[in-house]
C-alpha cells in the first residue's frame, strides 16, 4: 500500500527539481570518471544539493500545510539546508568509524549519505501523502499582483558587478567597477523607498528581500574577491583548522590546536562543502561562505516584519545592518563569526513561525547548538545577552509595571530556554579541544569585568579611537557616523520608555526586543569606555545591531520629525523616509571607503591597491610560507614582520614578531620576508594597546633587515624570501 501511495501522490515542482539535481550531479560524477567533465556542473548542482535541496524537503515536515511568502521560503529552505548538512556531517564523524570506515568525510562517504539522505525524505514525504509548503504563486503579466522583472533583473545585477569589479581590479588594479557598484548599492534606499512606497505588502517582501539580498552579497564579494587567496588575519587560522579537517577527513573534537578546532563552522561544513562541490576550500571560504552570509540581513528583515508593520523600516533595518562596514569585513576576516549570525537569523525567524511547540524546540536546540558551535565569542554574547535582557529584564520590567500600566507581555524567551542554552554552551566548550574555549571565554569575562571597573580611563577602546587624530576631515566624520547610530538608537529607546511607562500608552510589538536592545546598547557603550576590551569595538557593534537596527533607524525618523517641528513645520511621512535613507546613502560612502580616494586617501583593499592593510598575500608569500611548512623539524624558531598572517595557514607554532630595531636573534631560526616587506617595502609598527596606530616604515632602512641580510638567505621566490639563522 506505502509503494502505490508513493506513485500516486503529487510529487511538487520543486522537488522534481531535487530529483533532477541528484541526476545531474551523479551524471557530472559519472562524466569525471570518464574525462569528459562539464565545467562547473558538478559544482553548481553540489552546491545546490547542500544549501537547497535539504531544506526545500524537510520545510513539510516543520511548518504547516500553507503557502510561505518568496522571502521566508528561500531563507528557511537555505538556513534548514546548511543547518541540516552541518549535524549529518557531525553523526557521520563518530558513526562510520565505530562502523569500520576510517575516513567518514571522505568524498566517496559524504557523496553517498547525503543524497541517501534526500532520497529517504523524498520517499518519506510520499508515503506521508501531505503537501509539502510551496512558495506562492509569482505573476509576472496579472493586473493586480504583477511583478515587474526590470526591478528584479536590475537590482540582480550587482553581484554580477561586483564579480566583474573585484576581477578587474586584481588584474588591471582598476577599481572603477567597484566604485560604481558602491555608488548605486548606496542609492537602493533611496530608489527603493521612492519607487515602491505605495505597491502591496506581498510585493514590497518580494522587492525588499531580493534588494536586500543582492546587495548584501555584492558587498560581501566586493571584498572577499579581491585577490586570488584569502586576506586579513583570523580567517587564516580559521583556513589552517578548515585544512586540517579537509586533509585529514575526519575531525578530532578533543585535539588541543588551538580554540578555533571547536567551531564546526569551520571544520566540519567547510570540508562537506569542498568535499562533495570538488571546490578547492580557498574559494569555498571566498565565495560560499560570502554567499551564506547575504542571507543574514535578509533573515533580519522577515523577522522585524513581525514586530514592525512598515515594511520600509524593516527593509531600512536590514539594509543598515549590511551597510554596516564589519558586515563585510569582520564576518569575511572571521568566517566563523559570519555563521554564527547565519544560524541565528535561521533560529530568530523559526521561532516567530506557527508551528507545535515540540516542533519548534526541536528546530530551536538545533539551530542553538549550531550557533554555539559556530563562535564561542558571539555565543557568550548571546547567553548573557538572552540572560540579562530577554528574561531577566523583560520579567523585572513585567513585575514592577505589568499591573499598573497594563502591560502586554514582554517576555522574548522563557526561562527552560535561556537554561538549555547555557547546558549546550557550557558542555560543548568543556568537551571540546581540552576546554581551551571555556578558558578563554572566561578569561574574556574577567577582562570584561575589568574593563566595567575602569570605565572612561586614559585606554578606554572607544574613547581612545574617538581620539586618535585622523590627517583628513572625512576619515575624522567617518568614525563619527558610528556614534550617530548609537544617538539614534538611544533616543528612541528613551522615548519609548518615557511613551510606555510614565505616560501609559499602548505597548507596540517591537517593545518585545527593548530589553535585549538595552542590554545590547550598554554592551557597546561599555566597549568604547572600556579599556583595551578583548573584542575590540567592531564585533560588539555588529552583534548588538541585530537587535538594535530597527532602533537606528526609527530613532533617526524620530530625529528627522522633530527638527522639523522646532521650525514648526509638519513633514509627510515620504520626506522623512526619503531623509534616512539619505542618510544610509552618506553612511555607505563612507563606511565602504568609497568617498577617500575622491581625495587621494587611502581607502579600503578593494579600492586602493596600496592601502596598508588588511594585508593580501600573493602566490610568492604562499610559496614561501609552504617550503617554510615542508622543511621545517619542529624544533626552529620563526620570526617575521607584524602581520604576514599567512603563515598561519602552514604553520601554526608561535611565531615571533620582530621590532624594527631588533639586531639579535634566536639560534636555528627562521626568518620570512613577504613581499610587502621586500616588494613594497613596508614595515608596519603597531602602537599601544586597542585601538593600535599603524606606523609605516620603510624596510630597507629598519636596522632589524640590515642584519637579517646578513643570515643565509636559504629560499626566495622572487618576491618572498626566507632566511636562515645560527650562529
Amino acid at each position: 500500500m506505502s509503494l502505490l501511495r508513493i506513485f500516486n501522490n503529487k510529487i511538487s515542482n520543486l522537488e522534481k527539481g531535487v530529483l533532477l539535481l541528484q541526476v545531474l550531479f551523479f551524471g557530472s560524477i559519472v562524466l569525471n570518471f570518464f574525462n569528459l567533465r562539464i565545467p562547473i556542473l558538478r559544482e553548481i548542482t553540489g552546491f545546490l544539493l547542500l544549501s537547497f535541496a535539504p531544506g526545500i524537503l524537510i520545510l513539510k515536515f516543520f511548518l504547516k500545510k500553507k503557502n510561505l511568502n518568496f522571502a521566508s521560503f528561500f531563507f528557511c529552505s537555505i538556513g534548514l539546508s546548511i543547518a541540516v548538512v552541518t549535524i549529518i556531517g557531525l553523526i557521520l564523524n563518530f558513526l562510520y568509524p565505530l562502523l569500520g570506515i576510517s575516513e567518514p568525510l571522505s568524498s566517496t562517504s559524504l557523496i553517498i549519505t547525503i543524497n541517501f539522505f534526500l532520497l529517504l525524505l523524498f520517499f518519506t514525504k510520499q508515503i506521508i501523502g501531505e503537501d509539502s509548503p510551496e512558495i506562492k504563486k509569482i505573476s509576472f503579466i496579472g493586473e493586480k499582483e504583477r511583478i515587474g522583472l526590470l526591478p528584479i533583473l536590475s537590482i540582480l545585477f550587482l553581484p554580477i558587478l561586483a564579480i566583474f569589479g573585484t576581477h578587474l581590479m586584481n588584474i588591471h588594479d582598476n577599481s572603477m567597477l567597484i566604485q560604481l557598484l558602491l555608488i548605486f548599492s548606496s542609492t537602493v534606499p533611496l530608489i527603493y523607498s521612492l519607487r515602491f512606497s505605495k505597491v502591496g505588502e506581498k510585493k514590497k517582501m518580494i522587492y525588499f528581500s531580493i534588494a536586500i539580498f543582492a546587495v548584501s552579497l555584492s558587498l560581501l564579494f566586493h571584498m572577499s574577491l579581491i585577490s586570488h587567496y584569502i586576506w586579513g588575519s583570523d580567517q587564516h587560522l580559521d583556513f589552517f583548522n578548515s585544512r586540517l579537517i579537509l586533509e585529514s577527513k575526519i575531525w578530532n573534537p578533543s585535539s588541543p590546536t588551538t580554540k578555533r578546532h571547536s567551531m564546526l563552522s569551520i571544520t566540519i561544513l567547510p570540508t562537506m562543502i569542498s568535499k562533495i562541490t570538488n571546490v578547492e576550500l580557498t574559494w569555498v571560504y571566498k565565495t560560499m561562505f560570502p554567499f551564506f552570509f547575504s542571507f543574514i540581513p535578509v533573515g533580519l528583515f522577515i523577522v522585524f516584519t513581525k514586530f514592525i508593520s512598515d515594511k520600509r523600516i524593516c527593509f531600512f533595518s536590514a539594509l543598515t545592518f549590511a551597510f554596516l562596514n564589519p558586515f563585510y569585513t569582520n564576518l569575511l576576516n572571521s568566517p566563523r563569526t559570519g555563521m554564527a549570525l547565519f544560524f541565528f537569523s535561521v533560529l530568530f525567524v523559526f521561532t516567530q513561525k506557527s508551528m507545535k511547540s515540540s516542533k519548534k524546540a526541536l528546530l530551536s536546540s538545533m539551530l542553538t547548538f549550531l550557533v554555539i558551535t559556530s563562535h564561542y565569542g558571539f555565543s557568550y554574547f548571546l547567553f548573557f545577552g538572552f540572560l540579562l535582557g530577554g528574561f531577566l529584564l523583560s520579567n523585572l520590567i513585567q513585575l514592577i509595571f505589568g499591573s499598573k500600566r497594563k502591560i502586554g507581555n514582554l517576555k522574548l524567551l522563557k526561562g527552560r530556554y535561556v537554561v538549555t542554552f547555557g547546558l549546550i554552551l557550557f558542555s560543548w566548550y568543556i568537551y571540546t579541544s581540552q576546554s581551551v574555549p571555556l578558558t578563554s571565554g572566561l578569561t574574556s569575562l574577567r577582562e570584561l569585568f575589568h574593563g566595567i571597573f575602569n570605565l572612561f580611563g586614559p585606554r578606554a577602546t572607544g574613547i581612545a579611537y574617538l581620539q586618535v587624530k585622523h590627517p583628513t576631515l572625512l576619515h575624522n566624520i567617518a568614525k563619527y557616523i558610528t556614534g550617530l547610530l548609537l544617538i539614534f538608537a538611544t533616543i528612541y529607546l528613551l522615548k519609548q520608555i518615557v511613551n510606555i511607562f510614565l505616560k501609559g500608552k499602548k505597548i507596540k510589538k517591537e517593545t518585545k526586543i527593548m530589553p535585549i536592545s538595552f542590554i545590547c546598547l550598554l554592551v557597546v557603550f561599555i566597549a568604547f569606555a572600556a579599556p583595551a576590551m578583548p573584542e575590540g569595538i567592531a564585533r560588539p557593534f555588529l552583534f548588538s545591531s541585530l537587535f538594535l537596527a530597527p532602533f537606528y533607524v526609527k530613532g533617526g525618523i524620530y530625529l528627522i520629525k522633530s527638527l522639523f517641528s522646532i521650525v514648526k513645520k509638519e513633514v509627510s511621512n515620504k520626506i522623512t523616509m526619503t531623509g534616512f535613507s539619505i542618510f544610509l546613502c552618506i553612511l555607505l560612502v563612507f563606511y565602504s571607503g568609497l568617498i577617500f580616494p575622491l581625495n587621494n586617501e587611502e581607502s579600503t583593499i578593494a579600492l586602493d591597491d596600496d592601502t596598508v592593510g588588511p594585508e593580501r598575500y600573493n602566490k610568492m608569500d604562499h610559496c614561501a610560507a609552504q617550503w617554510i611548512e615542508a622543511n621545517k623539524t619542529g624544533t626552529e624558531d620563526l620570526y617575521s614582520s607584524p602581520g604576514n598572517w599567512v603563515l598561519d595557514e602552514y604553520y601554526l607554532q608561535s611565531r615571533t614578531i620582530f621590532d624594527k630595531n631588533q639586531t639579535r636573534f634566536v639560534n636555528d631560526s627562521f626568518i620570512y620576508l613577504s613581499h610587502i616587506n621586500l616588494l613594497r617595502n613596508i614595515y608596519k609598527e603597531k602602537i599601544g594597546a586597542r585601538p593600535t596606530i599603524t606606523v609605516v616604515h620603510n624596510f630597507d632602512e629598519i636596522p632589524a633587515y640590515k642584519e637579517i641580510q646578513k643570515f643565509n638567505h636559504i629560499y626566495d621566490s622572487l618576491g618572498s624570501q626566507v632566511y636562515y639563522y645560527n650562529n
